[in-house]
């Protein structure tokens, strides 16, 4: 029973944080729509829908607790596919580029709290996923795979912003996407991507770490 409403506690406080990241960055993204009459940055909306997917699929889980096996794989495999979406907000910091000086500050927030909204949904869903797995799958080498998955999403996010793939594509073009992948990792082997997906993983890894030690810290 304990275990229960610490769970049911966890999903609340996440969604109330969730919720309130959201509104401050729509709201701060309206008050840019609206003094540059500009509907440029409306973008952000679909990349935040996509990075809550991940989120939405592993609080289903949870609250779905008697799953048979083999929906639990497809749902994890689906939601590992999208979990880029979650961290990639932070490269639409490069929209920066198209700033006017005057109004560089503005849309530093605009992106800034949205990539911000992003990571929380990343670090939410990759708590909910270690518990999945340790619950349902007894698995030892968690804390491990997890690390693997923060260098997957570096790899994926580059996918996303420099080849312009998407999580639908694995769907849509398999073969395309899959052809792509293996010439710029064993063919014309792109340093770029290796560097890219490095950086990002140890970002990602790094800024996680940090979280999980402030939660342990502000824990009575």
């Amino acid at each position: 029973m304990k275990l229960i409403k610490s769970i049911k506690y966890i999903d609340q406080v996440s969604l109330k944080l969730i919720t309130l990241s959201s509104l401050c960055c729509i709201g701060i993204l309206v008050f840019r729509i609206k003094y540059t009459q500009s509907l440029y940055f409306l973008f952000l909306l679909w990349n935040l829908f996509l990075a809550f997917i991940p989120l939405g699929l592993t609080m289903y889980i949870r609250a779905t607790p008697k799953l048979p096996k083999w929906t639990l794989i497809v749902l994890l495999t689906i939601w590992l596919l999208f979990l880029p979406n979650a961290p990639y907000i932070i490269t639409d910091l490069m929209h920066l580029r198209r700033s006017a000086s005057a109004l560089i500050w503005l849309d530093v927030l605009v992106i800034g709290s949205f990539a911000f909204t992003g990571l929380i949904a990343f670090y939410i869903t990759i708590m909910d996923f270690k518990f999945i797995i340790k619950k349902q799958f007894k698995f030892k080498y968690i804390k491990y795979s997890v690390i693997v998955i923060y260098f997957l999403c570096g790899f994926g996010a580059y996918l996303g912003r420099y080849l312009r793939f998407n999580s639908w594509d694995i769907i849509s073009q398999p073969a395309t996407l899959f052809d792509y992948i293996f010439d710029l990792l064993f063919i014309t082997v792109d340093q770029n991507l290796y560097l890219f997906s490095f950086f990002f993983g140890m970002v990602l890894w790094l800024s996680t770490v940090i979280l999980d030690q402030i939660r342990t810290f502000s824990t009575p």
